[in-house]
């Protein structure tokens, strides 16, 4: 009779061999505790049974339950950011009119190199106001230098010398400020100095901060160049970082000055080997995520540029601390939390399995390091194979 209905069964669900397992357990039958007194009954409440030939047919094993120091594998995504003095996003410190580029999208630069040029009204009117301040002073030192002799020699006024000081003093304060400006518009001044020979540029060129590539030039050539308008975006490749992502549950098992392994999503670039420099004191809400800065050389001869995607693989720490661990595969998850049926007892040849919550996982390769709410004893076993036949059994007693 077993036999026809084990190949009724092979012809329905050749192509499910879990739907075929699981039939193939409740037409075996799973042992029931056979008892005439009802504490007996109460005492395997919750247990499911199985008896040896049941054991050996569904092809369940069992394994330990053992205890170690496990170092997790984390992994963990994120991208390849600058350094924050290794990009620069550059802007005019005036407005003005995009006249000419002096480089391309891609190009390396140097540091001090023009990158563009800007025309701007707003300079000519600095220069003629820095002009201006400049002739004041011219003016306002010799009468100041002239009340001051006729106050020595007591013939000009105290109130005429102080009036003509605060001029010399405002004029003197007012050249400086417009000198300033201009020299970091690098406008050289000593040509503005004499109005019949003074140069005044209608030109300001834009200059690159810092030493890298060219990676974007949002604006073109005619279009206004206003203030913290970037008009180019720098970055060093050499001097990369990158930016990991950790979700907060693996936050206890990583530490600033750890190594990691870092994998570009580029398949050309090989992996390279990186050290958390600092752990963000802050929580993303919406991913529920904390960064991590580190620190990794460039494979040398790939070119490495911000905004590369990238993976992080982390072995995680638990300061020495063994833990009980279980292999892999006795462990299953439901609702987002991880179970496995551990032995309780044998009577009879009749095999006692209780769902066991496995708490706090860590996984390390093939084994899993578990914490159940309610402790377990160590070297206990655990069914390793086929622990879905179980599961279903478990569903069916509790409906």
């Amino acid at each position: 009779m077993y036999w026809v209905i084990y190949k009724k069964i092979m012809f329905v669900n050749y192509k499910n061999p879990t739907r075929f397992l699981l039939i193939l357990s409740l037409c075996l039958g799973f042992c029931t505790p056979k008892s005439d007194k009802k504490e007996d009954a109460n005492k395997n409440a919750g247990l499911i049974c199985l008896n040896a030939k049941q054991m050996a047919n569904m092809s369940i094993n069992l394994g330990l339950i053992n205890e170690k120091v496990m170092y997790p594998n984390i992994e963990a995504t994120g991208i390849i950011v600058s350094k924050p003095n290794f990009e620069a996003y550059v802007t005019s410190n005036i407005s003005g009119r995009i006249e000419k580029f002096y480089v391309f999208e891609g190009s390396e630069i140097k540091k001090g190199q023009a990158i563009a040029q800007i025309s701007s009204i707003e300079l000519i009117e600095m220069q003629q106001n820095y002009m201006s301040a400049y002739n004041d002073i011219v003016f306002n030192q010799k009468e100041y230098e002239r009340q001051n002799e006729l106050r020595k020699s007591d013939v000009g006024s105290l109130a005429d010398f102080q009036m003509i000081e605060s001029k010399y003093y405002t004029a003197l304060s007012l050249e400086k400020a417009l000198k300033a400006k201009l020299d970091l518009l690098h406008v050289n001044t000593e040509q503005l100095h004499d109005p019949k020979t003074a140069k005044i540029s209608l030109y300001k060129d834009i200059y690159s901060p810092i030493d890298g590539y060219v990676l974007k030039l949002p604006l073109s050539v005619g279009m206004r160049a206003d203030l913290g308008v970037s008009i180019a975006h720098i970055a060093d490749p050499k001097e990369m970082m990158a930016d990991i992502f950790l979700y907060e549950k693996d936050l206890n098992l990583i530490s600033e000055n750890q190594e990691l392994e870092i994998e570009f999503i580029n398949e050309s670039i090989p992996k390279t080997k990186g050290k958390i420099n600092y752990i963000d004191r802050s929580l993303d809400q919406s991913s529920k995520a904390v960064t991590l800065q580190c620190a990794f050389n460039a494979p040398k001869g790939h070119l490495v540029l911000p905004k590369m995607s990238v993976k992080a693989y982390i072995k995680g720490n638990t300061n020495g601390k063994p833990v009980q661990y279980i292999p892999a595969t006795a462990l299953f998850e439901e609702d987002g939390h991880h179970y496995f049926y551990l032995l309780r007892k044998t009577e009879n040849e009749n095999y006692y399995f209780e769902r066991i919550n496995a708490g706090t996982i860590i996984t390390e390769k093939d084994w899993v390091g578990v914490n159940p709410p309610t402790p377990v004893k160590t070297n206990s076993s655990v069914v390793v194979s086929n622990t879905l036949i179980l599961e279903a059994e478990y569903k069916k007693g509790k409906n």
